[in-house]
């Protein structure tokens, strides 16, 4: 249901079984919108516990992402997003949405939430400047980056909510290109994981008849020493990629 709206649609899960759910787009369907308080959220409410997982489905384009129960979300985030500031494409469509994007979603009315991008942003923000919104529960509010070359990855920019109040947070890239190398072009999305919820010591697998994986590092702290089994590949100051 939509808090802010009123729209909503009754399902019914088995256990053990998938149930689908399709949201009509102008429910739910934010666009290329930035920096514009939108009454797009959607809550999930059941009566036994499930598992959500959200997918968009577009003309040549799909990703899919977890979906935090409420009760996992937090405060504070730091964004991380696909670095395509290299990359740069003819067709305009591709150039018109060749950005990076994170997307806010209150959980509770009067949410104040402090934005420190780390690029300048789609409608003129400037990176390391500090801006605040106000939020209602269920309402959303988009973050795209500037189109410039260069400056196109938000990754390092930070979302705090005041009062400790609980946001979910979605970033990736309206469209993109991975390696930046190549002529294919896709959305990408995950869910943030709160700061809280970060760690230090992490297993990475690699994927099956692929030539190469790609693992982006994203620092919580200064003078952040990273290490690769064992040895030292890096050295990230808050916000900072590798």
């Amino acid at each position: 249901r939509d808090p802010q709206t009123g729209w909503s649609r009754d399902f019914t899960v088995r256990a053990n079984n998938i149930t689908t759910v399709e949201i009509p787009e102008n429910v739910a369907y934010v666009d290329g919108l930035s920096e514009q308080v939108v009454n797009k959220g959607l809550q999930i409410v059941s009566d036994d516990t499930v598992s959500v997982f959200c997918t968009n489905i577009a003309h040549l384009s799909f990703d899919a992402s977890y979906v935090l129960p409420t009760q996992s979300l937090a405060d504070d985030y730091l964004i991380q997003t696909d670095d395509q500031s290299s990359n740069t494409s003819s067709l305009p469509y591709v150039k018109e949405n060749e950005t990076s994007a994170f997307l806010i979603i209150a959980t509770e009315d009067g949410t104040t939430v402090d934005i420190t991008p780390s690029v300048d942003t789609y409608n003129g923000r400037t990176a390391g400047y500090e801006f605040s919104v106000n939020l209602n529960k269920g309402q959303v509010y988009q973050v795209r980056s500037t189109k410039s070359d260069g400056r196109r990855d938000l990754s390092g920019s930070k979302v705090t909510a005041r009062d400790c109040k609980r946001i979910a947070v979605f970033n990736g890239n309206n469209l993109t290109a991975i390696p930046r190398n190549g002529g294919s072009y896709d959305h990408i999305f995950e869910q943030a994981m709160p700061l809280q919820a970060w760690g230090k010591s992490f297993v990475v697998t690699s994927s099956l008849e692929r030539e190469a994986d790609y693992v982006k590092i994203t620092s919580a702290a200064d003078n952040n020493e990273i290490r690769k089994n064992g040895e030292l590949i890096a050295t990230l100051e808050l916000g900072t990629s590798y």
